[in-house]
């Protein structure tokens, strides 16, 4: 049927930070650098794959991107990259 394929995804421009592979099959985006509050800081799910404007970045590793319009959160660099 038509548009059942999904057109790779435009990235946007760069730096931005892809998604990789997850033990999961999704990454948590959180409201803090840090996984040590738990799910209370996750905002949203992403999937390996996708990717996002790259905004600011921790020392310990995680990346601030904005994952939906006017939206920012943290993902964990462990399960991102950063392409510049």
């Amino acid at each position: 049927p038509e548009g059942s394929p999904k057109p790779s995804p435009t990235p946007p421009d760069k730096p931005y930070v892809r998604i990789k592979d997850t033990p999961t099959g999704w990454l948590k985006v959180r409201s803090e650098p840090s996984s040590a509050k738990g799910d209370e800081t996750v905002l949203a799910k992403v999937d390996p794959g996708e990717m996002f404007p790259y905004l600011d970045e921790e020392e310990n590793g995680w990346y601030k991107i904005e994952y939906e319009e006017g939206e920012e959160g943290w993902v964990s660099g462990v399960y991102s990259d950063l392409v510049e």
